[in-house]
């Protein structure tokens, strides 16, 4: 393949990981106005394991079996990312803007380092430093009483401890021993996550008082959308690009998906964007970028000093 279809194919992947995944944040927004969010986001996630495991059936990625430990792992992967992250994040998306809620996940990075810190002792540079300061200054904006955004409280806790849940379920999956068939993993990790969406929502009475009937057609036509687009297309081109193009150039999904989500929801569902919001946000993935950029600079140097040390050692 050359390198120009090369560059054509990653930017193609890129620009369904920004479009997709940022407008994900309005899917749910439009969700969560007629059905119950953790009920539908189980719904959402195990339809989506289906496909997922059928697909890595196809492709035969059930073939090479999977360990006790690789089944745990993936379900505390799954509980934290899809039953804590998005079982929350569709919960906050009753009380405050779609659009607030995609920065405040924006901040993951800043808590992922923080984990690193704090549980693993994994040093931070100057550079992250300054951008987790920035970062949580971007979310001081946001959430502080009497500052122009009017939000709800109790939904900004609940975006945060989604941040809090995606950041820990990132951390776990990062030092746990999980299956090498990506596929294969991805759909069990859904799979617990939609078998805890579920249990969460029976449990909390969330049938209580709904109607089906009252299910609006565009919130059925947003759980379509969420589970085939967002669910299974974005994160087939998310998987491919981790594996085919720089992680730098990937990671910029996390600063532009919030753009997307913010501009989508004032488009089309009238969320309005206030000076304060505009201001802690761009605070915010200020603090983001700079920790994604220092997390980036320090895997070139280890790349590069494993290089030399390799290039010294060549008979």
């Amino acid at each position: 393949m050359s390198k120009r279809a090369s560059g054509w194919r990653v930017w193609s992947a890129l620009l369904i990981v920004y479009i997709l995944w940022g407008s994900t944040y309005f899917g749910i927004r439009v969700m969560v106005e007629t059905m119950p969010p953790l009920l539908t986001a189980g719904l959402r996630f195990g339809a989506a394991a289906l496909v997922l495991s059928l697909i890595a059936g196809l492709r035969g990625e059930w073939r090479t079996g999977l360990s006790r430990s690789q089944i745990l792992s993936c379900a505390l992967v799954g509980v934290a990312l899809f039953a804590g992250g998005n079982g929350l994040l569709a919960l906050s998306e009753q009380r405050i803007p779609s659009g607030v809620a995609s920065l405040v996940i924006a901040c993951s990075p800043l808590l992922v380092a923080l984990m690193g810190l704090v549980a693993f002792r994994t040093p931070i540079g100057v550079l992250q430093g300054a951008g987790m300061a920035l970062g949580f200054a971007g979310l001081f904006i946001l959430g502080r009483p009497g500052g122009g955004a009017h939000l709800d409280p109790i939904g900004l806790l609940e975006v945060l401890c989604a941040a809090t849940c995606w950041s820990l379920g990132s951390v776990i999956a990062s030092r746990s021993r999980l299956p090498g068939t990506p596929l294969a993993a991805a759909s069990l990790q859904q799979a617990f996550g939609a078998l805890s969406l579920l249990l969460l929502g029976l449990t909390s009475g969330e049938l209580n008082g709904f109607q089906p009937g009252h299910v609006s057609g565009r919130s059925l036509l947003a759980v379509a959308y969420l589970i085939t687009f967002g669910s299974l297309v974005a994160f087939t081109a998310y998987s491919w690009l981790v594996t085919t193009a720089p992680l730098s150039l990937v990671f910029t999904y996390v600063y532009v998906n919030p753009v997307v989500a913010v501009a989508l929801g004032a488009l089309f569902i009238g969320e309005r964007v206030t000076s304060t919001i505009l201001i802690g946000g761009t605070v915010i993935l200020a603090g983001v970028a700079i920790i994604v950029s220092g997390q980036t600079l320090a895997q070139r140097r280890t790349a590069a000093a494993v290089a030399r040390v390799e290039a010294n050692s060549e008979p």
